[in-house]
């Protein structure tokens, strides 16, 4: 069986590549040895305070650190309970792009918190106010001239400036009257989220939440743990010095306080697999958990917005309570198929299970996430997850809903069945990719917001029943997709049509999306146009693969249907004109199977060669070749 374990520092740094000898690698603790974030005064200027529901807030600039004879001047706003006394403290970072949130201090100082929410991004086009960087290179992020800068020292990178400013704002923060110093939090969103596991190093930090950064971006969207036939590579000796200093990965160990992982299974900046790597680097004793969204990128889903509140009421005000991770483990099945097992703690308290199982795919960002049948007997939760073939990988995880409103996942187990002599049970491939009879399903949409501010998220995606009873569902205001088509069972026969049934009683424009590689090395956009009039029955759309030309080649996907992975609907100037448009039965029509070979695959690859199951950098894919951080 397995937990989110307490794997300890020694231990932790097993997981980490080893590094040539060659390579002159600066440490994190040797990053931040001897910076002191109360040293320069914080010489804050006032621009307005004001007063709303009981709560007063204050805009601010006021001292970071002093580079060439000048201080940077840090923009932020401040909020705290009017009259409050003693109270613990919260400090926000924002994500790439992005600025102060007002929206968070209403929250946060609603539940009782003082709260700061600054500027780290500097200059960007159409914003009045942001923090100044006074020409620091790299400062900036529009206009920064580096990324993962080692040399001649990681203290040039901007992850460094913005940590550091990071630690000034908690400065700031403690210096508040009615703040209570001993009890400061701090969470962050994407690039923030990021910027959450270097301030490790700040031991004024009690309670932490990354939401969507958990490191290991160096890397390709795969884990090695998990991959077979992997191509081998090897990364840039910067590559290497950048694992080792400002990468999130390297400050993991350093972690001193509880910290929250908040995200989703499929996004590209915090990858699920790895970010329980991150989780594990965590010195033992330290409490840990997480809370993944299934199947969306980027976004949280409404169901986990109290969990990062709870989180820090829990751990900095002392109230309600936290469950302890759940053990969960892999195991044959009476039928031979494999079964996933849950004992949560708190059991009494469990509103309910939920698991999610995939086949195959060693990348979480395209990874396509089943809903499994739950069980429950004696306290222990079961869930069959067939599989269609028994020496390929099967990945599964749970998300337990407790009566708070808390939601945690447990750990993600990843097995091959064969090596626990289980078989595979699915025989046959499906045409049918999605019915309407299981509600949404596994359809998902693209984020609506990165931030789980309570009160701004909602559902775009809803079950419902259209004409003559045949159940569907409808998208608002958001394009609908599903890594459905990368699942083995769901996959297209080669030379396939994609086929599937609409209502819409307005005229409606859209596009049809078929993604090959999707956010991987080769990552291929196959495009097809559909216009339809307004009618209040059904009407079938039938799309051939030569109908989808890639975006960049302008060549058509032909008869190669059969290798995309994603399938998406978007609606013309990003709004379906019937909002209540209906989707169902998707299939695939003609065509004939074909053995599949994973695109990710060495072209010397055998069945049978073997599971990269080592986490050395030279097993991995060049990152160089699938993305840099936007």
């Amino acid at each position: 069986m397995k937990i989110l374990k307490n794997v300890g520092l020694a231990a932790g740094l097993l997981l980490l590549p080893v590094y040539a000898s060659d390579v002159n690698v600066i440490g994190p603790e040797d990053i931040w040895e001897g910076y002191d974030p109360r040293a320069v005064p914080l010489e804050e200027e006032i621009l307005r305070t004001w007063e709303a529901d009981g709560v007063t807030y204050k805009e601010v600039y006021f001292n970071g650190e002093q580079f060439d004879g000048k201080y940077v001047r840090i923009y932020g706003m401040y909020a705290a309970p009017t009259g409050g006394r003693n109270l613990p403290g919260l400090v926000h970072i924002h994500g790439g792009g992005q600025t102060v949130n007002e929206s968070w201090l209403k929250v946060l100082a609603g539940r009782g918190y003082a709260a700061v929410t600054f500027n780290w991004g500097g200059e960007w086009p159409k914003r009045e106010r942001y923090t100044l960087w006074n020409g620091v290179e790299n400062g900036d992020h529009k206009h920064r001239t580096g990324h993962e800068v080692t040399l001649p020292t990681p203290k040039r990178d901007s992850y460094y400036l913005w940590t550091q400013a990071a630690m000034r704002v908690v400065t700031y923060l403690e210096s508040q009257p009615e703040v209570n110093p001993d009890k400061i939090g701090a969470f962050g969103i994407s690039m923030g989220g990021s910027i959450m596991w270097n301030i490790a190093f700040d031991p004024r930090i009690k309670a932490g939440c990354a939401i969507y950064g958990a490191g290991w971006n160096s890397y390709t969207y795969d884990d090695t743990r998990y991959s077979i036939g992997m191509p081998k590579h090897t990364p840039s000796e910067n590559d290497l010095r950048w694992r080792a200093s400002l990468a999130p990965e390297a400050s993991a160990p350093y972690v001193k306080f509880p910290m929250l992982f908040l995200s989703s299974s499929n996004d590209r900046h915090g990858y699920m697999d790895r970010a329980e790597q991150s989780l594990d680097l965590i010195p033992e004793g330290v409490p840990r958990a997480w809370a993944l969204t299934p199947r969306l990128r980027h976004h949280i889903g409404v169901d986990f917005i109290q969990t990062m509140p709870a989180w820090f009421d829990f751990h900095l005000k002392g109230e309600g309570s936290w469950p302890e991770n759940p053990v969960t483990a892999i195991k044959r099945g009476k039928g031979g198929a494999p079964v996933f097992f849950l004992k949560p703690d708190q059991p009494g308290e469990v509103e309910k299970v939920e698991v999610f199982y995939g086949l195959e795919n060693p990348f979480a960002v395209n990874r396509h996430w089943r809903n499994a049948a739950v069980h429950k007997s004696k306290g222990i939760y079961s869930a069959d997850v067939p599989v269609m073939n028994a020496d390929e990988y099967l990945f599964a995880f749970a998300n337990i809903t407790y009566r708070s409103g808390v939601v945690i996942s447990s750990p993600l187990e990843a097995v091959i069945p064969s090596h626990i002599q289980a078989v595979a049970t699915i025989k046959e491939p499906s045409r049918i990719i999605y019915d309407g009879r299981e509600g949404v399903g596994s359809w998902t949409r693209g984020s609506t917001g990165t931030d789980p501010i309570p009160g701004k998220i909602d559902r775009r995606l809803k079950a419902v029943t259209g004409p003559d009873g045949k159940p569907g569902f409808t998208a608002n205001r958001v394009s609908p997709f599903t890594y459905a088509p990368s699942d083995p069972e769901f996959r297209a026969p080669k030379g396939a049509s994609l086929q599937f049934d609409i209502k819409t009683e307005e005229a409606q424009a859209f596009t049809v999306r078929l993604y090959k590689n999707y956010w991987v090395a080769d990552f291929q956009t196959f495009e097809c146009s559909v216009t339809l009039e307004g009618d209040d029955g059904w009407q079938t759309v039938t799309l051939a693969g030569d109908a989808f030309i890639e975006k960049k080649s302008k060549e058509p996907l032909g008869e190669s249907i059969n290798e995309v992975g994603v399938l998406e609907l978007s609606p013309a100037d990003k709004k379906w004109q019937d909002a209540n448009v209906i989707f169902r039965h998707v299939r695939w029509v003609g065509g004939e199977y074909v053995p599949h070979v994973h695109a990710y695959r060495s072209r010397d690859w055998k069945p049978g060669s073997g599971v990269t199951s080592s986490d050395d950098a030279d097993h991995l894919q060049d990152h160089e070749a699938v993305k840099r951080e936007s």
